[in-house]
């Protein structure tokens, strides 16, 4: 989450969009709702960003606070199962996903 890098990813093999090339907006988007979310102070642990396009549903969750984790639905899919989907997913991936320990660099080394 910190440089907003893919850790892993599955797609579709039809699909013609690069998770590599979504990924850095996907992050730095749950960062400035976070944000934007604690100056309203109305932050939340559980806060998850739903975006809604002509074909998509996309929803992405943060977890643990060094992941973000983006799902994207057909846009036809009602919304429970949505829900329901994205629930049980972000479970089994809380218990798979690595622990990491974040690691501050000043912004010279990142470039």
């Amino acid at each position: 989450m910190p440089d907003c890098l893919l850790f892993e990813s599955w797609t579709r093999p039809e699909e013609s969009w690069v998770p590599e090339d979504a990924a850095s907006y996907f992050g730095d988007l749950v960062r400035a709702n976070r944000e934007g979310l604690r100056a309203l102070e109305s932050w939340s642990a559980e806060m998850q960003v739903t975006i809604e396009s002509a074909d998509l549903l996309l929803v992405l969750r943060e977890l643990r606070g060094d992941f973000v984790v983006t799902l994207a639905f057909q846009r036809d899919l009602p919304l429970g199962m949505v829900r329901l989907h994205t629930k049980r997913v972000l479970d089994r991936l809380e218990t798979v996903l690595p622990t990491l320990e974040v690691q501050e660099r000043p912004r010279s080394v990142r470039i």
